[in-house]
């Protein structure tokens, strides 16, 4: 299994995973496919996909979708892990999700649960942010670079 940079022509494709995952697709363009990367086996078929969003200097997971059969087998992981490398590499310092199905599997990859006014200003502008009402979803953040420790004394 190899993980590949989406392209634009790859919608349709990230579309009709992230739709069998039962998660929204609505606001997903050619632009924001850019932004995704799929898992495919050596054949070339594609097993999962996931994709951040940025804005400013945080970033927010979205999409993580792994075939049917595919599932239970560690490749949301290795997803979420591809994408944390890619934020890091790109400056980002906190990653954050929103979740309404999967609560209870981010904790175990580091994410902690937080509040909505917890999250910072520029995530709060993102589309799911906007367009998914507050109590609806559980929002989590993972913060990716970690500061330098302050010596003893100062």
């Amino acid at each position: 299994m190899e993980f590949r940079k989406a392209q634009r022509k790859d919608l349709s494709l990230i579309i009709s995973i992230v739709s069998q995952a039962g998660l929204p697709t609505y606001d997903l363009t050619k632009q924001k496919a850019e932004n995704f990367i799929i898992a495919e086996d050596n054949a070339g078929k594609a097993l999962g996909t996931a994709g951040f969003e940025l804005s400013g200097k945080d970033g927010l997971l979205r999409s993580l979708a792994v075939c049917k059969d595919h599932s239970g087998k560690g490749l949301g992981k290795e997803l979420v892990r591809e994408i944390e490398r890619i934020c890091e590499g790109d400056g980002i310092r906190d990653l954050y999700l929103l979740t309404k199905t999967a609560p209870d599997y981010f904790p175990a990859l580091g994410y902690r649960r937080i509040t909505r006014d917890q999250t910072s200003s520029d995530i709060e502008k993102l589309t799911q942010f906007t367009d998914t009402p507050p109590g609806e979803a559980v929002c989590m953040v993972k913060s990716l670079s970690q500061s330098p420790a302050k010596p003893a004394g100062c």
